[in-house]
């Protein structure tokens, strides 16, 4: 059976195979639209990533990792030292409480501690971190908690510009085995 057999011209059937070939254009010109679309995006993600992972690195550099054992005893000194620095009372501190230490990548471990001081007003505790913040401090502030500070019996009388603080620190190392 011909085309003209079936009632059909040679020009209704030229315009139906172009009016397919038409559309099959189109549509292939859409799909290379969202493809490249698709692809900007991809590129835009890569660049962030990129970004963030050299942002990484640079603070990868930049943290300070002890090698050897933990540094727990090295903190006591520091928070000592700080508050000489800041001119507080060597009595202000109170305790340093081990928290556990976490497996990081790489075999570093993050070290965690509680370290309290009591009985100083808000403008003591600037001072104190303030001395705290040296070059090279290992220790980090993780978290920070004030309460108001208990009467003692040398202070019985109860002032609301006194706290007891908790501090939350960390530090990385890296435990050298023998």
């Amino acid at each position: 059976m011909t085309a003209n057999a079936m009632g059909m011209s040679t020009g209704r059937l030229v315009g139906s195979w172009c009016l397919v070939l038409l559309a099959t254009a189109l549509w292939m010109w859409w799909r290379v639209g969202s493809a490249r679309q698709a692809e900007l995006a991809a590129e835009q993600r890569l660049a962030g990533v990129q970004r963030q992972v050299a942002r990484l690195a640079e603070l990868r550099r930049q943290t300070q990792v002890a090698h050897g054992p933990r540094a727990d005893a090295d903190l006591v000194s520091r928070a000592q030292h700080a508050l000489e620095g800041a001119g507080i009372p060597l009595k202000a501190f109170s305790s340093v409480q081990p928290q556990g230490d976490q497996q990081q990548v790489d075999g570093i471990h993050l070290q965690e501690v509680q370290l309290r001081l009591q009985g100083i007003t808000p403008h003591d505790l600037g001072s104190w971190l303030k001395s705290w913040q040296v070059p090279g401090q290992p220790w980090v502030i993780q978290s920070m908690q004030a309460t108001h500070a208990n009467p003692t019996t040398e202070n019985p009388d109860p002032d609301d510009n006194r706290f007891d603080v908790s501090l939350g620190l960390t530090t990385p190392y890296v435990e050298e085995t023998p």
